[in-house]
């Protein structure tokens, strides 16, 4: 899947601090500069997320009998990844709004 290379290779590119000194040259441009990379960065989150997913349950599936009991921290990491996919941020609406983006198609800025 494309998205899927592109996002991974987004997530991985820049630090941190890199990010920051490029946010302080940039200063205060264009509100569409803000969404574009607004968009990228719930790209990177979704794309992350899901890979932690599959790296958890594939961890819980070959981890031996005991991992079941809610005292292990294997059992809290899947709540924890469980859980925090429930969140808006990942909900169809991005995924939309990150497709349609990718597609050249016009979207609405107001999810962001």
């Amino acid at each position: 899947m494309p998205g899927r290379r592109e996002g991974r290779g987004r997530a991985k590119r820049p630090s941190r601090s890199e990010r920051y000194a490029r946010t302080r040259k940039a200063g205060g441009q264009a509100a569409v500069r803000k969404a574009e990379q607004a968009i990228e960065i719930v790209q990177a989150c979704q794309t992350l997320a899901r890979a932690a997913r599959e790296a958890v349950i594939f961890a819980f599936d070959y981890a031996g009998a005991s991992v079941i009991h809610a005292r292990m921290p294997l059992q809290r990491r899947l709540r924890d990844i469980f859980a925090g996919l429930k969140h808006a941020a990942f909900t169809p609406a991005f995924l939309s709004l990150i497709g349609k983006r990718q597609l050249g198609l016009p979207y609405a800025r107001t999810i962001l």
